[in-house]
C-alpha cells in the first residue's frame, strides 16, 4: 500500500498542473448584470442609474404570477423588454427573440 502512495506522488510531481480559468457566473436573466452601462445606453437608451432609481420604483409593483401556469417572466426582464421595444421600434417577436421570450409574452 505504501508503494501505491509513492507511485501516486511520483505521478503528481512529474505531470504538469493544468490551470483551469475561474468561471464567473452571472444572472443572464438580469440585463442590468449582463450589460455594461454603455451597452444599456445603446440598447434601451437609458443608463443603469435611470433604470434602477427611476423606472424600477415606478413599475416594481409588477408581481410574478403565482398561479403555476408556465414559467413567469421576471419583472426586470419585462421592463427591459418594454424599454428595448420602445428604443428600437422593432417588432415584438424580434425583441422577444433577443431575450428568449415568446411574442405573446412580449405583448
Amino acid at each position: 500500500m505504501d508503494n501505491d502512495f509513492d507511485e501516486f506522488i511520483r505521478y503528481v510531481e512529474e505531470e504538469p498542473y493544468l490551470v483551469v480559468p475561474r468561471i464567473v457566473l452571472q444572472d443572464n436573466e438580469n440585463p442590468l448584470e449582463r450589460y455594461s452601462n454603455t451597452e444599456l445606453l445603446q440598447r434601451v437608451r437609458f443608463s443603469r442609474h435611470t433604470i434602477v432609481d427611476i423606472i424600477l420604483p415606478l413599475v416594481y409593483p409588477l408581481r410574478e404570477n403565482i398561479n403555476n401556469r408556465g414559467i413567469p417572466v421576471p419583472p426586470i426582464l419585462k421592463i427591459y423588454c418594454a424599454l428595448r421595444f420602445f428604443a428600437t421600434g422593432s417588432y415584438q417577436r424580434v425583441c422577444g427573440d433577443l431575450v428568449s421570450v415568446s411574442q405573446s409574452s412580449m405583448s
